[in-house]
Order: structure tokens, then sequence, then C-alpha cells
């Protein structure tokens, strides 16, 4: 059984979701089907930008094993 794939999302798209629902006013429902990700990764991004955290996220992230591999050498 193959693992499905992680989804990664830029800084961009965190920032303009984030903004869809504190700027223009629209449900964290719709506005997370709209742009076809989970409420919950919408809330938690919301939760991110209100504390002004949004733009940290992924910046701590470790490298896959053969990248890291590849960078320690």
């Amino acid at each position: 059984m193959e693992r499905i794939p992680r989804a990664v999302y830029t800084k961009e798209f965190r920032a303009e979701a984030a903004a869809l629902v504190l700027r223009d006013g629209l449900s964290a429902s719709a506005a997370a089907t709209r742009l076809s990700i989970s409420k919950k990764t919408l809330h938690h991004w919301l939760a991110l930008a209100k504390a002004g955290k949004l733009a940290a996220i992924g910046s701590t992230r470790s490298h896959g094993r053969a990248q890291g591999a590849e960078l320690s050498r």
C-alpha cells in the first residue's frame, strides 16, 4: 500500500487562504472548500496568522533522508 504524499503549500498560498477569511470575511468552511484544503489546516493557519506566526511555517522543516545525507557531505 502506497503512502499518500504530503501536500506542500507556498507561503503565498497560506497567506492568501488566511486573507480570504480575515480580510474578505469568507467563512473558514467556505474558504477551505473553495481552496480544496482541509478545514483543520485552514483553522491552524488562521490561528498562526492571528498570532503573527504564519510566515514561520516550514522554515524549520528538516530535509528528506536523501537530501539530508547529501547536505551533510
